[in-house]
């Protein structure tokens, strides 16, 4: 997968937990730059901070993107 994602951006909703985070920590790995949405700030920042230190660029978003 690393060649596949290295230097592009993806955006990842419910990165805080489970699926989503673990979607987020894989592509983090890959090192693709991440744009994380989660309602739980708190949730982000950890998931933030279980990535390898590395090169990539995250933005994060707390909030509900529902309706």
């Amino acid at each position: 997968m690393a060649g596949s994602v290295a230097c592009k951006t993806a955006l990842i909703t419910g990165a805080g937990r489970d699926i989503g985070r673990a979607i987020a920590l894989g592509l983090a790995d890959a090192a693709a730059g991440l744009i994380l949405v989660a309602r739980s700030a708190g949730q982000l920042a950890e998931t933030r901070v279980s990535t390898t230190p590395g090169i990539w660029q995250f933005m994060l978003f707390g909030g509900d993107i529902t309706g």
